[in-house]
């Protein structure tokens, strides 16, 4: 193990979690007509989508897999792509999708590809990391399929942004969420075959298979979140977004985009964040934290059923007290860790030697 890496992965962390939630909060505070910052939506939006998986996603995977003895990249390599995130993020906040962010991103993707490769070997066993390799490869081509067709103006990147998002939260995030939390693993290749089936159905190809498939994603999730070591309102979290992903297949609940940007933030946020994370006796792994994020959520989506003003208001506001809950969650970790080198955390074990696996 790469302790040096490691130290990396927390600073990018870190830094990742501030500034995703620092954007999300003026996002949702410009949608609420709170506040016009200078910076263009969609550039702001872009970056904080983009810094959310470059940033939090695969640096929180590679964290909760390190965890469980695997070998994350080495420390150049990891320094090389904190340099990336930092300025594909810049440029997505001032300038979009430009030739910086491009090339950041591009950097982003070789070392994701990098990672991904040894994961193949898992692909037939009952293993939650051989999900990775085939997810990972269908994300790379959806990339410099979404930076075409941004550039042209062509609304059917909105739909391979969508694939992408999908693929790598149900692909990379929640396989290693849910192994930390020492969920039994169904065969790699199911999983994989389901999961791209999701973004599918949730992006540029919503058919009945891809529908059948994302159902499957659901039931997946269910299954695997109930029998997992995590708290109980984080395993009822999981059941959630199996739920959703199932009413989605099923057609009970529209795939418009406030469903999906809905079920995105309450999974990113609820069990699959807060598993990555692996917090302890903390008020991110209780009810009334699911309930907040629960509330935010139904919040973005509830335009698509309820009509009226209020709610972009009301997802800011809700929005704002996740944040806090954050925040407070930062301060115990520091107070707790305080001097401490290698000593458990009752909060967010981000220690390089802490022993936080149950």
């Amino acid at each position: 193990m790469y302790p040096g890496s490691l130290r990396i992965l927390r600073a990018v962390l870190i830094a990742s979690l501030v500034g995703v939630l620092g954007m999300g909060v003026v996002l949702r505070g410009w949608l609420a007509g709170l506040w016009a910052p200078p910076l263009g939506f969609s550039e702001l939006r872009s970056a904080h989508s983009h810094l959310a998986f470059y940033g939090l996603v695969f640096p929180g995977a590679w964290w909760a897999w390190s965890r469980r003895g695997a070998q994350p990249p080495g420390p150049r390599l990891l320094g090389l792509y904190a340099i990336a995130v930092l300025a594909s993020t810049i440029a997505f906040a001032i300038h979009g999708y430009s030739p910086v962010s491009i090339a950041g991103s591009t950097v982003v993707l070789g070392v994701w590809i990098l990672w991904a490769f040894p994961r193949f070997r898992h692909l037939g066993a009952r293993s939650w990391e051989g999900v990775a390799g085939p997810v990972v490869l269908a994300s790379a081509i959806a990339i410099p399929a979404v930076a075409v067709l941004s550039s042209r103006d062509d609304p059917a990147a909105g739909a391979v942004v969508r694939a992408f998002l999908t693929w790598l939260l149900l692909g990379v995030a929640a396989p290693a969420a849910l192994a930390r939390a020492h969920a039994p693993a169904p065969a790699a290749w199911i999983v994989a075959t389901a999961t791209l089936g999701a973004g599918l159905a949730l992006g540029p190809l919503p058919t009945l298979p891809t529908r059948a498939l994302l159902a499957a994603e659901g039931v997946i999730l269910a299954l695997a979140g109930l029998a997992s070591t995590s708290s109980t309102p984080i395993r009822i979290g999981w059941t959630v977004v199996g739920a959703g992903l199932v009413a989605l297949g099923a057609g009970l609940l529209p795939s418009s985009y406030p469903v999906t940007l809905a079920g995105l933030h309450f999974a990113a946020l609820g069990p699959v964040l807060v598993t990555l994370l692996r917090p302890r006796d903390s008020l991110l792994s209780g009810w009334s934290y699911l309930a907040l994020v629960g509330t935010f959520s139904g919040a973005i989506a509830a335009p698509a059923f309820v009509g009226g003003v209020a709610w972009p208001r009301i997802s800011a506001l809700v929005g704002f007290a996740v944040v806090c809950v954050w925040i407070v969650e930062a301060v115990w970790y520091a107070r707790a860790t305080r001097g401490l080198r290698g000593v458990s955390s009752p909060s967010m074990c981000f220690q390089e030697n802490a022993p936080c696996e149950t």
